[in-house]
Order: C-alpha cells, then structure tokens, then sequence
C-alpha cells in the first residue's frame, strides 16, 4: 500500500475502477477511513465518513473528510506501546490509564519537592496544598 497522498482526481479514478467491477453493489457501500487497531478481530476497523468538501483558506488544495467520530494522531511511541501490548495481551486503556496516574505521580513529587526544599514552610506549605489540590 502506497503511503503517498492520493489527489481528488486519482480517488474519482478509483471509485470509477470499483463502481465498474462491482456495479450491482457499488451504489450502496458506506465509504470508510480505515483505522489502527492491532489485535482486531472481524473486519477491517474503521470509520464512516459522514461528508466531504473542498478546503478553503489554509485548506485550499485539500479535499477534506469529514470522519463519523474525531480521529487523532498517534506518535510513534504510541502505536508501539500499543503494538507492545496487544502482543502481551495487555489493554491500551489500561496502558492509558496507568500513563496518566504516572503523570500525576510526577506532579505530586514535584509538589513535594518544592514544599521540603523551602526554607519559609508557611508560604509554602500554601503553596504545595494549592498545588497538590491542582490549583497551580
């Protein structure tokens, strides 16, 4: 599969290609954007696209989709982790979940550090409070 951006022109010349070798149900396929998701089971993942329009402005030049439900980016550190898991038979909301406990875990340290290292602990005692509560 290619990874090089078709233009309008070139997707008119595959929908042609398609309507003419599957003409007696080509009318009638719901066109989707195939998503990521290792480890899926059925057929391929993906999601409907509910409209499409030609970009103006900053998008000119752009025929744009617009998907069902919204998609994201992913890093590439993410699709690893998420290959990494699926391979392990682990859970990406869980590998998700426990990233941002890990976040919060860094910011409490972090809150903890300031408030030990402070010579005056009456201001900053209020300080670490308000920032262990996430005010800060």
């Amino acid at each position: 599969m290619s990874t090089t951006p078709i233009t309008a022109q070139q997707a008119l010349d595959i929908l042609k290609r398609n309507s003419e070798l599957q003409s007696y149900r080509f009318a009638d396929q719901v066109m989707h954007i195939q998503t990521f998701a290792p480890g899926s089971v059925g057929g391929t993942p993906g999601v409907a696209v509910v409209s499409m329009h030609s970009g103006f402005d900053w998008d000119n030049g752009r025929l744009l989709l617009l998907p069902e439900q919204p998609l994201t980016t992913l890093t590439p550190e993410d699709v690893a982790a998420i290959r990494d898991s699926v391979g392990k038979a682990q859970s990406w909301h869980a590998f998700q979940a426990w990233r941002k406990q890990q976040s919060e875990v860094e910011r409490l340290k972090a809150a903890l550090k300031s408030v030990t290292a402070a010579p005056d602990l009456g201001a900053a005692n209020l300080i670490a409070v308000k920032a262990l509560q996430g005010q800060v």
